[in-house]
């Protein structure tokens, strides 16, 4: 009989197992393990819990099984790649209109059902309100390629039409005009914001408001959105809901917009979306940032909706679709995408649209158009970013054509839309070069302070930190202020788009950057801050709620980083006659009346009926060189004194404020300029 009890048992005598995962406390304690679950034989011999993570072991080489699936996978994709080249680009199901040519010899093939349901790009689709909608790869509508359902073309969204009407009708909402001032506010429409903010196709919108095509692309919402928008430019009294408050002015067509568009929304067109972009811009202008980056997020869903971001070459050759309507398409698409962006730069927020998803061609240049003619990263990875995207950028303004162009002569008016293209340039680099102005400074200090060692440390890093990405911060700032100026000589800001108001905030921020005591580019910094703070005054009238939160923003901004605590010592003399001066020893031209083209529009005559455009509190009396050489050496706070000779709006504070300058990319540091 076998003594059991003086022969334990021996775990060693069996050959150990490897495992490809020990549990938690063998790994801990770095024992073997046998791998054994729920519970191991170590941690039955120690009596303790028996734990094992199933996550994903960084320390080990992938499992066999995981290298053979991405290798399955690699094969599917090359293979699908391979068809794809063989039938055309990567895009929608686009059919080769000679594949159903009896004469080509060829012979259909059966489709593949593994590559239908493993296709990597969605479909357009026709359903039941005749309209094209858009479903992607993992939808299983995405495998029909025929009509869904049989339908009249535009039944739905009329009908939801007809509803909205009804519905803002009830709550006494409805908005009826002449036509004269429907007339007045389409032309005004045309020529200040449809040039800019390219969203309605002209032809398309006009034809279908004489009732042609179906009337598809002229809806009551696209009108309301239209009418809200173009009577920000307009000072017809009966425009303002409340009379002799010009940000009124179309109030009324804003509220009947929102009724239709919540009916509209159900069955949207792309008039809706053009509708969707343009109310999304006027509730913006009226400091609804919150529910205009909402009616913008809107526009781009029902855009991805209807498929407008990607090709439909393949329902014209099938005849769902006409050229015509394809080309209002991709005018609506770029349109949508532009104010995506234009939100997305102006608040500081993720944009609502992948690039990488679009298929979408441009917009054919129409010559008959009135624009024709007339994550986080190293600092060298950004760097390299930064620079990219700067040449980039340089090589497409260096290329553009004739007719997007400015004049030669300063006294030859351009086209006011062109004006704004060439101040957005100058804006986008602005925002691309400022968060990198900061991050070159800790290391330059450290620099200055070694080699010089005295106690003029902080003057002279800031004279020699005058890095490139501030250079050109400072150059494109420039370029903007003396825009502003031709703008305002030829047109006056009067009657200038929303956009205006973020591109001249963006210049001012630069500018007051430089207007710092011991910066060599002070006096032209001073001078140049003048003009854009006397542009965002002229801005008030048309956009309000924007301009005046930009002009505290400044106000708050000169406050927190030149320490300017007391606002009544910021109201004496300016001593600004300089910018005049300054302004013609640097060869800028101010214009006379009968020096301007017969066609320009001149602003309100100045000193002894001559135009001048002056910034902004500046005494044109003539100075002496002894009290100029005074003026640039007078106090900080005296010549910044000019952006305090404004009252801030009461309806805003400074908290909201601050908020929105930390949206925007602005720090208040309470004493040194802080550029995230």
């Amino acid at each position: 009989m076998t003594d059991l009890s003086s022969s334990p048992p021996n775990y060693d005598a069996k050959k150990r197992q490897r495992v490809s995962i020990a549990c938690l406390p063998c790994r801990a304690k770095r024992m073997r393990c046998d791998g054994q679950q729920p519970v191991c034989g170590s941690c039955v011999k120690r009596g303790i819990d028996c734990e094992y993570q199933h996550g994903e072991n960084k320390r080990r080489p992938p499992s066999k099984k995981y290298v053979e699936s991405l290798q399955a996978r690699i094969s599917q994709l090359e293979a699908q790649l391979v068809a794809l080249g063989s039938s055309g680009p990567l895009g929608p199901d686009i059919k080769d209109p000679h594949e159903d040519d009896p004469d080509n010899g060829s012979v259909d093939e059966e489709p593949d059902p593994l590559s239908e349901l493993t296709g990597l790009v969605g479909r357009l689709n026709v359903i039941d309100d005749g309209q094209l909608h858009y479903f992607g790869s993992q939808s299983s509508y995405n495998l029909l390629k025929g009509p869904l359902h049989s339908a009249t073309p535009q039944a739905t969204p009329l009908r939801m039409q007809t509803q909205g009407i009804s519905a803002a009708a009830q709550l006494g909402l409805l908005v009826t005009i002449s036509a004269e001032l429907q007339d007045h506010l389409l032309e005004l429409y045309w020529r200040w914001q449809n040039p800019w903010n390219y969203i309605v196709h002209k032809g398309a919108f006009l034809a279908s408001l004489r009732g042609e095509n179906d009337g598809r692309y002229c809806s009551p919402l696209l009108l309301s959105s239209i009418f809200a928008i173009a009577a920000r430019y307009s000072d017809r009294p009966e425009l303002c809901s409340v009379p002799g408050d010009l940000s009124t002015a179309g109030s009324a067509f804003c509220e009947q917009a929102k009724v239709l568009l919540l009916y509209e929304s159900e069955a949207p067109s792309v008039a809706t979306v053009q509708a969707a972009c343009l109310l999304a811009l006027r509730i913006m202008s009226d400091g609804k940032e919150a529910l205009g980056w909402l009616y913008c997020g809107n526009a781009t869903r029902m855009a991805h909706n209807l498929g407008l971001h990607l090709d439909c070459a393949a329902w014209i050759s099938s005849g769902q679709i006409s050229e015509h309507e394809a080309e209002v398409r991709k005018v609506t698409w770029w349109g949508c995408f532009v104010v995506d962006k234009l939100f997305s730069l102006g608040l500081g927020r993720p944009s609502s649209i992948q690039k990488s998803g679009i298929t979408c061609p441009k917009p054919s240049v129409n010559k008959d158009e009135e624009y024709a003619p007339n994550r986080k990263s190293s600092t060298r990875d950004v760097e390299d970013i930064v620079s990219k995207a700067d040449v980039e950028l340089r090589t497409s303004y260096a290329t553009l054509p004739s007719y997007l162009r400015l004049s030669s002569s300063q006294k030859t008016p351009t086209l006011p839309h062109i004006y704004l293209f060439h101040i957005q340039y100058h804006a986008h680099l602005i925002l691309l070069h400022r968060p990198l102005v900061q991050s070159d400074r800790p290391q330059r200090s450290k620099s200055s302070k070694t080699n010089m060692g005295n106690g003029n440390i902080t003057e002279q890093i800031d004279e020699s930190a005058d890095d490139r990405h501030m250079a050109t911060c400072r150059d494109s700032a420039a370029e903007i202020a003396k825009l502003l100026r031709l703008y305002k000589i030829h047109y006056t800001l009067r009657q200038v788009p929303i956009a205006a108001v973020h591109l001249c905030f963006s210049a001012a921020v630069i500018h007051l950057i430089d207007a710092r005591p011991s910066s060599a580019h002070r006096a032209q910094a001073i001078r140049h801050l003048g003009t854009c703070v006397d542009a965002l005054q002229d801005l008030k009238r048309p956009w309000c709620t924007w301009a005046e939160r930009s002009l505290r923003a400044v106000q708050l901004l000169a406050r927190e980083w030149y320490h300017c605590d007391d606002f009544s010592d910021l109201q004496k003399s300016s001593h600004l006659e300089q910018r005049d001066h300054l302004a013609a020893a640097e060869g800028e031209i101010l214009i006379a009346p009968d020096e301007l083209g017969a066609n320009t529009v001149r602003c309100d005559p100045g000193h002894d009926g001559v135009d001048l455009l002056v910034p902004y509190g500046v005494n044109m009396a003539p100075t002496s060189s002894n009290e100029q050489v005074s003026n640039e050496m007078g106090d900080s706070a005296d010549q910044l004194a000019f952006l305090f000779e404004f009252s801030a709006p009461e309806q805003e504070t400074d908290v909201l404020i601050r908020e929105w300058l930390s949206d925007s990319g602005y720090g208040l540091s309470g004493n040194a300029v802080d550029i995230q």
